[in-house]
């Protein structure tokens, strides 16, 4: 009996040790568990953490490179249109520049008509003049002419008498 008992009690014993065994094996499992579980959650987290921080890089990226391209598209804009309202005011200064050119080309040459016509006019008067001299002059040479011609007549009859 004695030896049943020491067979229960070392029985009972390794029973003790095999299930004390066995909760300190479960209690390493669950404790190795519960660190893989918080590693994983806390990789989970940091990831996302990248994730999040990676999208706000990107999205930080894309606004800096659309505002400058909105800020070049602006520039470029504003270059165009002062370029173009230099180009315009160059040819509105050029088109009055031609305007003036011709006015005063014109205004010259209604001078120079101006200025022909009265220097015909006055050789058309200078001429009469002339006729009217010479046509003087040819009347008092008739008339001296006559004069003498008179006197010659008037000395011949004398003589014949």
């Amino acid at each position: 009996m004695r030896l049943e008992k020491a067979q229960e009690k070392a029985q009972r014993a390794a029973q003790e040790k095999a299930q004390r065994e066995a909760q300190e094996k479960a209690d390493r499992e669950e404790k190795i568990r519960l660190e893989k579980e918080a590693k994983d959650k806390a990789d989970k987290e940091a990831q996302e953490k990248a994730q999040r921080e990676e999208k706000m890089r990107l999205e930080k990226e894309a606004k800096d490179k659309a505002d400058r391209e909105e800020k070049i598209r602006l520039e470029k804009e504003a270059k165009d249109k002062a370029d173009r309202e230099a180009q315009e005011k160059t040819q509105r200064e050029e088109k009055m520049r031609l305007e003036k050119a011709q006015r005063d080309k014109e205004a010259k040459d209604k001078a120079e008509r101006e200025a022909a016509e009265i220097q015909r006019q006055q050789e058309q008067v200078n001429r009469e003049v002339q006729l009217k001299k010479e046509a003087q002059q040819k009347l008092e040479a008739e008339k001296i002419k006559e004069k003498l011609e008179r006197e010659a007549q008037d000395k011949i009859p004398r003589e014949n008498q």
